[in-house]
């Protein structure tokens, strides 16, 4: 899926569609986010079931992912929450919009 706006490009793919210089700048933007641990979104970010760039002039300046399903820490979560859910729901995680991009 392509989809363009104001000069932005968002595409979907797998993470392997990404350069390994595109991942390394991803992983980037996820750690200036600071939203979440560095070191724990280097690790499963690779493993995403799916991804999300949004390009301006060529350079990805925002990045989403459907996170690899952790059923461990989904039931952690349900049980925080107090709310039961399927432990095999796929995750949204590390939406992240670069300081390139205008704030809207």
């Amino acid at each position: 899926m392509n989809e363009e706006a104001d000069g932005y490009v968002v595409a979907s793919s797998a993470i392997g569609a990404l350069s390994t210089d595109e991942r390394k700048h991803c992983l980037r933007l996820i750690a200036e986010g600071a939203a979440v641990n560095a070191t724990i979104a280097a690790r499963d970010f690779p493993r995403s079931a799916k991804i999300a760039v949004a390009r301006k002039d060529g350079a990805i300046v925002a990045v989403a992912s459907i996170k690899p399903i952790r059923e461990n820490y989904a039931a952690s979560r349900a049980k925080k929450a107090k709310f039961p859910f399927d432990p095999q729901t796929p995750e949204l995680g590390y939406v992240v919009v670069g300081s390139v991009a205008p704030r809207q």
